[in-house]
């Protein structure tokens, strides 16, 4: 029981990191269209701020983290004017192009400026255990279970809810048809950018003290998003959450009894199956008109 509880729970921690990032990326892609293969990079980055800020500024942790988050947000917003504005009446695969060209010079700045030598981002619960039937659970994965399903309800609200959220939906819906309506797409959509990016840091932050920080530790989260988001059906948020669940679970409960040294390789083979069998994922068709 203990072994199963702890598998579990390993499980929905990388579910929670999985959703968050494929979160991140699926609001930009909602809003422009465009998929943003620099998102891994910037889950690096998040990390490497909170580092800075906390160890090299002196700053107390949590401010250090916040520290990162905003400053991410701004990375973003500046990322919007130098690699999708300049490139936006071209073909989206070309601006496509362009985000892993950025992902390349962001953790190419990363290395000159922090080295290649790997990191620690301390946590506020380092080192805690919770015991769960049993099972010695890590505090830091409750923590990202919790962090991240807040998170995740907070911006359901802000686009169910809010004035801001609407419009955001609108743009999501028709770019077009929402400048007809007065709606400042341009705004939204470097905001868009920022928030994106901010998600972005929040998921290194929370991911950093379960490893080392080092300039491709968003990359595996960055990959299991992408995998969410198809096993979801591609543009589905709440479908690319479900997506999420099942590869994190996939993951550690299946790969925890069945071919251990291999688990990794099980979400990848899951999401085969699922692209042979319904391309457009196990909830394209029933959820490709939700709001979330």
């Amino acid at each position: 029981m203990a072994r199963f509880v702890s598998l579990l729970f390993a499980g929905l921690a990388v579910s929670a990191i999985y959703g968050l990032t494929a979160v991140g990326f699926l609001l930009l892609y909602k809003a422009t269209g465009l998929i943003n293969f620099a998102q891994g990079a910037l889950i690096s980055l998040g990390a490497y701020l909170a580092v800075w800020a906390h160890l090299d500024l002196d700053l107390p942790l949590l401010l250090a983290y916040g520290t990162a988050v905003v400053i991410a947000f701004v990375l973003g917003c500046v990322m919007e004017a130098v690699a999708y504005r300049p490139l936006e009446r071209r073909s989206i695969h070309v601006v496509v192009i362009a985000t892993l060209g950025l992902a390349v010079i962001i953790e190419s700045l990363l290395a000159i400026w922090q080295g290649s030598t790997p990191r620690k981002l301390d946590s506020p619960v380092e080192g805690d255990t919770v015991t769960i039937f049993g099972a010695a659970i890590s505090a830091q994965r409750l923590l990202i279970i919790v962090v991240s399903g807040v998170a995740l309800a907070g911006l359901a609200l802000l686009f169910q809810r809010t004035n801001l959220g609407r419009r955001l939906r609108a743009i999501a819906t028709d770019r077009d048809a929402a400048k007809t309506t007065g709606i400042n797409v341009r705004r939204l959509t470097i905001l868009t950018f920022g928030l994106s990016a901010a998600i972005a840091a929040v998921t290194g932050i929370l991911l950093a003290p379960l490893t080392a920080v080092t300039i491709d530790l968003g990359f595996p989260a960055m990959l299991g998003a992408f995998g969410a988001a198809i096993i979801g059906g591609f543009g589905s948020i709440r479908g690319t959450l479900y997506g999420a669940l099942i590869l994190g679970l996939s993951e550690h409960l299946v790969g925890g009894y069945v071919l251990v040294s291999y688990r990794s390789m099980f979400p990848y083979v899951l999401l085969i199956l699922v692209i042979a069998i319904r391309p457009k994922g196990l909830f394209g068709d029933r959820l490709e008109q939700a709001r979330f």
